[in-house]
């Protein structure tokens, strides 16, 4: 969870993300916001997810909210987990979903998971 809390610093695992900082708050509070195209946060530490809404972007985006899940591993190992990530979006134009999951977010997400894992040592 600890990586996820860091939120303003997403461009430390999301492949192709040149900048990330904050704008708002204190990073990992909700209601905090950051600058890459324009998240903003909610963060149940207790439930152990993070849902976070584009409110601004450059890819077509008129509604875009996105939850990541952090689920025990048990049986796996010590200390092990599982993330699941979702998200809700309108259509976007000139975009099939499979295509819009394929393109931007399977290569993405692949990056993001092998840099999180290289962190660890893993």
């Amino acid at each position: 969870m600890a990586t996820l809390h860091d939120f303003f610093n997403l461009h430390r695992w999301l492949p192709g993300l040149p900048d990330c900082h904050g704008m708002h708050g204190e990073n990992a509070v909700s209601g905090c916001v950051r600058y890459c195209a324009g998240f903003s946060i909610y963060i149940d530490l207790i439930g152990r997810n993070l849902s976070y809404d584009m409110v601004d972007n450059s890819i077509g985006f008129t509604s875009f909210l996105s939850t990541v899940r952090v689920i025990p591993s048990y049986g796996e190992g010590e200390g092990g987990c599982k993330l699941k990530w979702s998200f809700a979006v309108d259509p976007v134009e000139g975009w099939a979903l499979e295509d819009l999951v394929r393109v931007v977010y399977e290569a993405g997400l692949q990056g993001m998971a092998k840099k999180m894992e290289d962190s660890f040592g893993n």
